[in-house]
């Protein structure tokens, strides 16, 4: 009897009284337990009271991996427009009332795809990437643009309103509307001394949105776009040598965001990267310009050299195998590099003429070899910027695998030679 007494209360106890205080156990538990985003709420009332009104969703309803995504990705969004959590709405609508409506489509389209590059990046999902938050702002602005019938840009807008003052219209060029209306963006492509000078106002407004457009895939501001690429090449150890030889695969680039802005080539943001690698090769180029041409340069140099003058790789490395490995010319090479010299030969005597012919210099002759050496230099260097006249004669030594700039470098040294008093 005892037994069966034991049994039942056994019994009781562990399917009826256990089970009740485990669950009264869980609950009194879950008072005391605080999520990531209950502690938020708790330190930053202001900031998490913005952060509900850029979801309009209660995000204590989220686990904790979602809300510690979100934060990470508002708190990146703030630091790239320098600005606080309550700001950070603000901020990116007054950015996004430069651009007009039509814009906007491709505008999604892009940031769609970073969303996709920054959910893999940080290991998050698409959702809770800042990419995403970013897109329902822009689709809210498309929403409420479309639905107050405005069809032109703002700039447009801007200007009819201008046109009803009563004083005397002027027609402005895009590009100095643009100023009175951006001053501030304006002062950002400045600083990255770009010029549009001589273009039309559709290849500005071209560009211009193709720097915006880059600013938004590098989540930084305009006058940042060429630290931006600096950083890449530390980044990515990408050599000096191999500056020009990226050219080929912005060339690439530059035909996709093409097709993808509906822009002309050369007004996309790659074309100009390939101009920011031309001057950085250059600038290299002439800190070593002192070296004499040929076998003594070292190989990067001669390859960056080539790149200038060929995108042709196959061609640069023909022209690499000649000049570092000396192998022999043709005799038709070798007639072309005598033309370059009897063309350029009356450049290099007309500008040396007026020290050769100073008898009273030639008394000091490491002050008379120092002026010619640098008069020289200057003729050369004057020589090669004239690059659109030069684009003939490139080619042409190119067909016979010389380098132009090389030859011309050779010849700045031979006339150096003829005159120099040992």
């Amino acid at each position: 009897m005892w037994i069966v007494i034991i049994l039942i209360v056994f019994v009781v106890v562990y399917y009826v009284i256990m089970p009740l205080l485990a669950r009264s156990y869980e609950k009194e538990e879950k008072k005391h337990m605080t999520t990531i985003w209950d502690d938020f709420v708790r330190k930053s009332p202001a900031d998490a009271k913005a952060i509900e009104g850029f979801y309009k969703e209660d995000l204590a309803t989220l686990s904790n991996g979602e809300v510690h995504n979100r934060l990470a990705s508002i708190r990146r969004m703030c630091n790239n427009m320098n600005c606080t959590i309550t700001q950070l709405y603000d901020t990116f609508m007054k950015e996004l009332d430069k651009y007009p409506i039509e814009t906007l489509p491709d505008l999604i389209t892009t940031t769609e795809k970073l969303m996709y590059e920054e959910a893999h990046d940080y290991l998050t999902e698409p959702k809770d990437t800042g990419s995403a938050l970013l897109i329902s702002w822009i689709k809210e602005r498309q929403n409420v643009l479309q639905n107050s019938g405005i069809s032109s840009d703002i700039y447009n807008i801007k200007c009819k309103k201008k046109e009803t003052n009563n004083e005397p219209s002027v027609t402005k060029s895009y590009w100095e509307q643009f100023q009175l209306d951006n001053e501030r963006e304006a002062q950002e492509i400045l600083s990255l001394g770009i010029s549009f000078n001589g273009l039309s106002d559709e290849d500005v407004k071209e560009r211009i949105t193709a720097l915006r457009n880059a600013a938004i895939e590098d989540s930084c501001s305009i006058s940042e776009l060429k630290n931006m690429l600096d950083k890449s090449l530390k980044q990515n150890n990408i050599g000096e040598a191999h500056y020009a030889m990226m050219r080929d695969s912005l060339n690439e680039r530059a035909s996709i965001e093409m097709e993808k802005l509906n822009i002309k080539k050369e007004n996309t943001f790659k074309v100009l990267m390939q101009k920011w690698l031309n001057e950085k090769v250059e600038d290299i180029l002439n800190k070593n310009s002192s070296i004499t041409p040929r076998s003594n340069k070292r190989p990067s140099l001669l390859l960056m050299q080539f790149s200038l003058e060929d995108s042709d790789q196959f061609s640069v490395n023909r022209k690499m195998q000649i000049y570092l490995k000396n192998y022999p010319m043709t005799d038709d090479a070798k007639d072309f590099i005598q033309q370059i010299e009897e063309l350029y030969d009356p450049d290099y005597r007309e500008a040396l003429e007026p020290i050769t012919h100073d008898e009273a210099l030639k008394q000091n002759p490491v002050l008379f070899n120092q002026y010619l050496k640098t008069k020289a230099y200057m003729v050369t260097k004057l020589i090669k910027s004239h690059k659109d006249s030069l684009k003939d004669n490139i080619e042409l030594c190119n067909e016979e695998d010389i380098s132009f700039y090389e030859e011309l470098d050779l010849l700045e040294k031979k006339e150096i030679a003829k005159y120099s008093i040992t």
